[in-house]
């Protein structure tokens, strides 16, 4: 149970990264209102761009370097804090619990967002959901996992995750 609680956590640390990363950063204009302007000839960031994996900040879709501004560095550290929090709520919580915690925000969704979700996890005739049926692992870490998936797909991941580790 212990193997599978951290095989669990492992994917909600790449599935939040992916989530957050730079991967799915949303565009911005260097120097645009939100960034710093050039400072020794690097360019502003824009504004509500995301750190890239190594914790620098980049002009979206290029190599270069940028200087974040406030919106970037809240950007940052919002991730960092769920990236910790996630990391803590494994040892925290059990896996059965985690799969009632995804159950329970399930239900808080509004009709057409728990039928996107729905649709994303694929559930099987049962009820069940379906790439779970013929599991190696235990059916909740499979669905925990599942859940994960899916709430990145229809990009209800973040809100989870601070549902489960609320902003202080």
């Amino acid at each position: 149970m212990a193997i599978n609680l951290l095989k669990t956590c492992a994917q909600m640390s790449v599935v939040l990264s992916i989530a957050f990363g730079a991967a799915l950063a949303t565009p911005a204009n260097a120097g645009a209102d939100g960034g710093l302007g050039p400072v020794d000839g690097i360019p502003g960031c824009g504004g509500g761009t995301d750190p890239s994996p190594d914790g620098n900040f980049y002009v979206p879709g290029s190599l270069q370097k940028c200087n974040p501004g406030k919106a970037d560095r809240q950007k940052l550290a919002s991730v960092e804090f769920l990236e910790h929090c996630l990391k803590r709520t494994g040892s925290d919580f059990g896996t059965a619990d985690l799969l009632q915690r995804l159950d329970d925000f399930r239900e808080t969704l509004r009709g057409d967002e728990r039928a996107e979700l729905d649709h994303a996890l694929q559930r099987s005739s049962d009820g069940g959901i379906a790439q779970c049926g013929d599991a190696d692992e235990s059916m909740a870490s499979c669905e925990n996992g599942a859940y994960l998936g899916a709430l990145t797909i229809t990009g209800l991941l973040p809100r989870f995750v601070s549902g489960i580790c609320p902003q202080r």
